[in-house]
């Protein structure tokens, strides 16, 4: 438990496993950015089934900046909390992670707001969406 927490608190982003043998051209990067390790851990959960997806995590801005710069994600997935990384990183498409849906908020394609609570079925449609 005590490595876990260690990990959880590094601002290392976490090992990956290596890719299956020919499984990377079929699967889509999505960079999760939050701050917030409960955050993590369910987008982690809904997401857990699809195989289609790899997906990054980054508990800080710069980290994003580093894994967006390495892998070069399709999609972001950001809690509104960490929100300055959608000003951070202006050409991939994010699904923003929020308590409230903006009131002044313009459809522009890029940012689609999921708001709380969510389950696994409506982070995966939105998901769907901005990667077809």
């Amino acid at each position: 438990m005590r490595l876990e927490v260690e990990l959880l608190a590094s601002d290392r982003p976490a090992e990956l496993t290596a890719p299956v043998s020919g499984d990377d051209s079929q699967r889509h990067t999505v960079l999760l950015v939050a701050e917030d390790a409960d955050v993590r851990r369910y987008v982690r959960e809904c997401l857990r089934d699809r195989t289609d997806l790899r997906v990054l995590e980054a508990s800080t801005v710069a980290m994003a900046e580093r894994l967006v710069a390495a892998h070069r994600p399709r999609l972001l997935i950001v809690d509104a909390r960490d929100a300055a990384v959608l000003r951070a990183i202006v050409d991939v498409r994010a699904v923003l992670i929020a308590d409230d849906a903006p009131l002044d908020a313009t459809p522009s394609g890029r940012i689609v707001t999921l708001v709380r609570p969510f389950g696994g079925r409506d982070l995966e449609a939105f998901i769907d969406a901005l990667l077809s």
